[in-house]
């Protein structure tokens, strides 16, 4: 029987995070709720009417695809916290008898215990889910019904096994600090940069993000987008290419001060140009994502490929400039100029061959280039 360590942990985790998240939990249930329950509309309704179109509002929100996916990606990064959170109370010093009381269950107790705790930690996303399910089945929307609750279920079973690596991986001395290093993950050396990140870089990868969803609503609201049109989408990806210029500057940086060595290892800069660009690949993943999904997709792919080019301008052009923040903006600004003059003027599929080119060749020229010093 599992029930008495589920006892203990809920005790030591699950009250202490809802209690430390107390005002976030108000402030979000808060702003919802008035959200979607007192919207002034802006002409005068019946009282009937008024509460009929709200509540048609709100369902129709629940089951949005675009509102869905902000839904996942938000529950993502709410289990990170929750993860965070649990692998810092697991570092305090009057809680070390949790590892020795974990220990002394087989493995697959430890699992269940865990995954109970995850799940009551995931209880405002389960509430979220059931509601989503009533919804979809109302308006036949099957798919997300069926998935929301899933992806709960999944996200907290993967809680469960980091738990159990974290705690059983904790017994026998200090691991470190990180979330990735508890978990003993082996890191791959080209991949050192999306760990800093994930560890170091939260709030510059958020800031990024915030600025690409202001980029998508922005666009779509100054520029009217007809079919067949490319040029809006276009816009689009300049701008999310231009918001994530400052996490690829933190990102050059980290590799230039601690990942130096990278450049005595026996790679081909043809390898290494393309490992750069998967890199920024994975970044922009959830605006990727996006894109797939909100158009077709022979013009999607086209899209991605614009976004690959100008993404590999910005980064390898720091090749070029070395970590010297104020030339490196300027720079950055002044092709801002030159590549939104360019799309208004249609040249988008030249301006995706040209960039690509330009940014290899700069690659090329100077990455083993060590004249680019290294500037705070």
């Amino acid at each position: 029987m599992s029930a008495p360590l589920t006892y203990v942990l809920n005790r030591v985790f699950v009250r202490e995070f809802f209690r430390a998240h107390a005002g976030l939990f108000t402030f979000c249930f808060t702003s919802i709720f008035c959200y979607c329950f007192y919207i002034i509309p802006t002409h005068n309704l019946p009282p009937d009417v008024f509460i009929r179109e709200n509540l048609r509002f709100t369902l129709s929100l629940l089951t949005a695809p675009d509102m869905t996916l902000a839904m996942y990606t938000a529950w993502f990064f709410y289990t990170l916290k929750s993860w965070q959170y649990t692998g810092r109370q697991l570092r305090i010093n009057s809680n070390a008898f949790i590892f020795y009381s974990v220990l002394s269950y087989p493995r697959h107790q430890q699992y269940r215990s865990w995954f109970t705790i995850q799940c009551t930690i995931h209880t405002p996303l389960f509430a979220y889910s059931v509601l989503v399910l009533i919804t979809g089945v109302v308006y036949e929307e099957y798919a997300v019904a069926i998935l929301t609750p899933i992806y709960v279920l999944f996200l907290s079973a993967l809680s469960a096994v980091y738990y159990v690596r974290l705690s059983n991986s904790r017994v026998g001395g200090d691991s470190g600090p990180g979330m990735l290093r508890q978990a003993g993950i082996q890191k791959s050396f080209a991949l050192l940069p999306l760990y800093y990140l994930m560890n170091r870089g939260k709030l510059s990868f958020a800031i990024s993000k915030l600025l690409s969803a202001l980029a998508l609503v922005s666009i779509f609201y100054l520029f009217e987008y007809e079919a067949g049109d490319v040029r809006v989408p276009a816009l689009i990806m300049l701008l999310i290419a231009t918001a994530h210029t400052w996490l690829m500057l933190n990102l050059y940086r980290f590799e230039e001060i601690y990942l130096s060595i990278g450049r005595n290892l026996p790679f081909r800069r043809t390898h290494l140009y393309f490992r750069q660009l998967s890199l920024c690949l994975i970044i922009m993943l959830p605006e990727i994502i996006w894109l797939l999904t909100n158009f077709g997709l022979r013009q999607a792919s086209g899209l991605l490929l614009f976004l690959a080019g100008l993404s590999m301008v910005y980064c390898t052009l720091l090749y070029r400039t070395g970590i010297h923040v104020q030339r490196y903006l300027q720079a950055v600004f002044m092709l801002f100029i030159v590549f939104f003059i360019l799309i208004l003027s249609g040249g988008t599929m030249a301006l995706t061959a040209v960039s690509f080119l330009a940014s290899y060749l700069v690659f090329h020229r100077y990455y083993y280039d060590h004249r680019a010093t290294v500037r705070t």
